[in-house]
């Protein structure tokens, strides 16, 4: 793995920790699942795991910085993970956690077409 491959996939796995964890719903979530998932340790593999999804999801729509609103997709991304977890859904797997990057970058996509449509 080349170094810019980790610091594009640590930025990703750095900013979903981070929109995540001050998500206003996370002390709730931690209450409800931290036992189940295995507490704060738990959280951070799973925020890296989306960090790696993300970035995974990313390579395949051949999405560059440039085409998107980076931090907008990371935002609707783990926002869309703590709400699902705050809703009781199974803890995501990799192929899950995939597709809902997928569909935050596909979103945000759509978005910026739009804005240069305009």
């Amino acid at each position: 793995m080349r170094a810019a491959d980790i610091g594009e996939i640590g930025e990703n796995i750095a900013a979903i920790s981070a929109v995540f964890h001050t998500n206003v719903n996370y002390q709730e979530i931690y209450n409800m699942r931290g036992e189940e998932i295995g507490g704060f340790p738990a959280f951070w593999t799973l925020c890296s795991d989306a960090g790696i999804a993300f970035t995974a999801a990313q390579r395949a729509l051949e999405a560059t910085y440039e085409m998107f609103e980076w931090i907008d997709a990371i935002d609707r991304f783990a926002d869309r993970l703590a709400h699902e977890l705050w809703m009781n859904e199974p803890i995501p797997d990799n192929e899950t956690l995939v597709d809902l990057a997928t569909e935050a970058i596909r979103f945000e996509l759509f978005n910026m077409e739009q804005r240069r449509i305009k």
